[in-house]
């Protein structure tokens, strides 16, 4: 595989440990509303957060400490005033890592056409 930046350096068993957990934070769609949320805005609250969903505060927790341990997202602050903001290098890497993984699956699967014709 291909990989661009500091990806290129790693063993496709570790390119791959690293790709499934970094897309197990997207596995549930009320974290990718949050994910979406913190692209339009900058950083949030989860109180702001919780105004554009259906979630309870702790169910807005959970889905916020599943992103930052697969470090998708980032926080700042103590209590009530925390703010959290999308973490862009480990986005990056995961698009990366996606990108690459699918253009080589596809890359694959048009060679093979290829050979049968």
């Amino acid at each position: 595989m291909a990989y661009s930046k500091a990806w290129q350096y790693l063993s496709n068993e570790d390119l791959d440990f690293q790709l499934a957990h970094q897309a197990a934070g997207l596995t549930h769609q009320e974290r990718l509303r949050i994910i979406r949320y913190l692209a339009n805005h900058k950083q949030a609250t989860p109180s702001a957060m919780m105004r554009d969903s259906k979630l309870c505060l702790s169910s807005m927790s959970h889905h916020l400490k599943m992103l930052r341990d697969r470090y998708l997202v980032s926080s700042k602050g103590e209590g009530q005033h925390v703010v959290y903001f999308l973490n862009p290098g480990v986005c990056e890497m995961l698009r990366d890592l996606i990108t690459d993984l699918l253009d080589e699956a596809i890359g694959r699967e048009n060679q093979r056409r290829d050979d049968a014709d």
